[in-house]
């Protein structure tokens, strides 16, 4: 649907996406995700699972290890 929108081709997209961000589309769409799952467990309103559902992770491990990955520190040392 965004390639219809801005008139260019799929793998075009991937191209550009990666020169700009140096990520390909999944990646900065979980790279997204997670920065604002960051903001919300420093607002500290929820667990670190429901965050994690929020964000639109499905495996709260699997949230916790590409956070991890991401900002090098565990989310729930973020609280601390």
């Amino acid at each position: 649907m965004l390639c219809k929108e801005i008139g260019v081709s799929e793998r075009q997209v991937q191209r550009k996406l990666k020169a700009i961000t140096n990520k390909s589309p999944n990646q900065l769409i979980c790279s997204v995700r997670l920065h604002r799952a960051k903001e919300l467990i420093l607002s500290q309103q929820n667990t670190i699972a429901e965050i994690a559902f929020q964000a639109g992770f499905s495996n709260p491990s699997y949230f916790s290890k590409c956070f991890k990955k991401e900002f090098a520190v565990c989310p729930s040392d973020l609280i601390n």
